[in-house]
């Protein structure tokens, strides 16, 4: 058996760690502090409906008795909170979800009598899909 067999091998291992040029990945630019977002808020579920509250550009906008699937979008500011919750006007589920500039930045699911599903996000966090 060749003695210096295990040297080669753990020369190659970390022959295969580096891997890079030392130089960090680039990161994609962020928007101006005032630049706006395709905001779209969505509520849904096996619910008959609900109450929909919204946050918008204006203050807090409320919904009752809405119908489901129901869905609203806005341009919001960087910067911004969003945020969507739906109660449940009798048994059943509720789900929420926000997407921001067509990604889905956020999404909750309620059951039962009276479900309530929240969702809050604030503009300019990672937008990190779910």
């Amino acid at each position: 058996m060749n003695r210096h067999l295990p040297l080669v091998l753990l020369a190659l291992v970390l022959a295969g760690c580096g891997g890079g040029s030392g130089e960090p990945e680039p990161v994609p630019p962020a928007k101006p502090a005032n630049a706006l977002h395709h905001v779209v808020y969505r509520a849904e579920g096996t619910a008959p409906g609900g109450t929909v509250s919204f946050w918008t550009a204006g203050g807090v906008g409320k919904e009752k008795d809405a119908a489901l699937p129901w869905e609203k979008s806005f341009e919001l500011k960087t910067g911004s909170p969003v945020s969507v919750s739906i109660t449940a006007r009798d048994a059943g589920t509720v789900s929420c979800s926000i997407a921001v500039d067509g990604k889905i930045v956020e999404r909750s699911t309620g059951d039962g009598r009276s479900a309530l599903a929240t969702c809050d996000w604030r503009l300019g966090s990672s937008a990190v899909t779910r």
